[in-house]
């Protein structure tokens, strides 16, 4: 949660757009498409009332309502505040999970400031894609469901997303770079204070698939550098275990050091 002298206690509820291409110089906009429906038939805003616009980054800005037409409404930019990226800068590098999973750990990853997210396919993925990417409507729905979870968190950071890719290409992205990577599994080292401090201000989490990894896969990663972990003895779902991992990481980042 945002607080500070940006927001007044007089603001009952903050009602969030995103216009990826707002710029902090800008005095007015116009909202368009999504974003007035959602302005116009599901909040049924007026003119005078103030709202918050995302560019997803880092930026968020104060609006009043000027106008509203039939299909657009006038915005006039009363403030603007910069936000730096997140302290703990998380890579998670997530299985395929069924569509419900996916987009419920999608919108909540973009919640809790999640900075960059891998669909990976493995072995013992539950999903499986015919020529391995995802359909150009799937990756779009995606990317909607990320920018509806900064706009209900108001969250100044819109995920990067990066396109499917099986477990062999993924690791190697991270074979060179010097960050801290863990790979969650059932008979992993037990999570505690030693793994935290080896972190600075970025690491990378490779989340179990539903099936489990095979032999092969663990090896392929360890040689790369992905240190197991495991979050104890209770069996997690997998969109639970990236949840756990994500907010304990983040706990000790914001609390602890």
């Amino acid at each position: 949660m945002l607080i500070d002298t940006f927001y007044h206690r007089g603001e009952m509820e903050r009602h969030y757009f995103y216009i990826p291409d707002l710029k902090p110089r800008e005095k007015k906009v116009t909202l368009l498409g999504e974003e007035f429906h959602h302005l116009d038939k599901v909040l049924r805003l007026k003119e005078k009332d103030i709202i918050f616009l995302l560019n997803g980054k880092g930026w968020i800005f104060k609006g009043r309502i000027l106008a509203r037409g039939k299909t657009s409404a006038d915005i006039r930019i009363l403030s603007v505040k910069e936000y730096p990226q997140p302290e703990l800068k998380i890579t998670l590098i997530q299985p395929l999970l069924p569509r419900d999973k996916m987009d419920f750990l999608l919108r909540s990853c973009a919640e809790i400031g999640v900075s960059r997210i891998y669909p990976v396919t493995t072995a013992n993925c539950i999903v499986k894609f015919r020529n391995k990417h995802a359909s150009p409507t799937k990756f779009l729905r995606w990317q909607k469901i990320l920018i509806q979870g900064i706009k209900q968190s108001g969250n100044p950071w819109l995920p990067e997303l990066n396109q499917v890719m099986d477990f062999k290409s993924v690791v190697e992205i991270f074979k060179e770079k010097e960050v801290p990577r863990f790979i969650l599994t059932e008979d992993g080292f037990e999570i505690s204070s030693r793994f935290f401090m080896q972190i600075e201000d970025e690491l990378i989490l490779f989340i179990g698939p539903e099936g489990g990894f095979t032999v092969r896969e663990m090896e392929l990663a360890k040689d790369v550098g992905f240190v197991p972990l495991s979050l104890g003895s209770l069996r997690w779902r997998s969109e639970i275990s990236a949840l756990m991992a994500i907010i304990i990481f983040k706990y000790f980042r914001l609390y602890l050091q």
